[in-house]
C-alpha cells in the first residue's frame, strides 16, 4: 500500500483513494441525457376534441353530440338572439353567408325578401368590419 493513506484499511465504507470522486470534478460530466419531445400535431389534437361526443340535455332529454355540433348550435342560437359578434363569426365561418344563399332554393317568395334584407345587412357589416381591421 502506497499513497497518502497507506496506513488506512481498504474495504466496505473505505474505498481506495484512486476510486473516490475527485474534488472539483463532477460525478456525471455529461449530465442526464435529453429526452426527445413527442411530435404532437395540434390540428389533430383539436380535431379529436371537436369530434368527441359530449353528453348534454337537449329539450329536456339526454343526448350525445360532437363538440363541434354543440359549438355550432350555440353560435346559431346567439346569432338568432341578435349577437353581432356571433353573426360576424357565423359569416366568417360560412364564407359570406353562402349557406343562407343555398337555402334560398328551398324558400318561397315571401321568405326571399327577408333573406335579401339579411344578406344586404350582412354585407354592410362585413364592409364595416373590413374598415376596422
Amino acid at each position: 500500500m502506497s499513497g497518502k493513506n497507506a496506513d488506512k484499511p481498504i474495504g466496505y465504507g473505505n474505498p481506495p483513494d484512486h476510486t473516490k470522486f475527485q474534488l472539483g470534478k463532477s460525478g456525471n460530466p455529461n449530465g442526464r441525457p435529453k429526452q426527445s419531445k413527442p411530435d404532437i400535431d395540434v390540428q389533430y389534437l383539436f380535431l379529436d376534441e371537436l369530434l368527441r361526443e359530449v353528453p348534454l340535455l337537449v329539450e329536456g332529454k339526454q343526448a350525445k353530440m360532437p363538440a363541434i355540433q354543440i359549438i355550432a348550435r350555440r353560435l346559431v342560437n346567439d346569432a338568432m338572439k341578435g349577437s353581432v359578434k356571433a353573426l360576424a363569426v357565423f359569416e366568417r365561418m360560412t364564407g359570406g353567408f353562402n349557406l343562407v344563399r343555398a337555402l334560398e332554393l328551398h324558400k318561397n317568395s315571401a321568405d326571399l325578401a327577408f333573406i335579401d334584407a339579411v344578406l344586404k345587412e350582412a354585407n354592410e357589416w362585413s364592409v364595416e368590419e373590413e374598415g376596422r381591421t
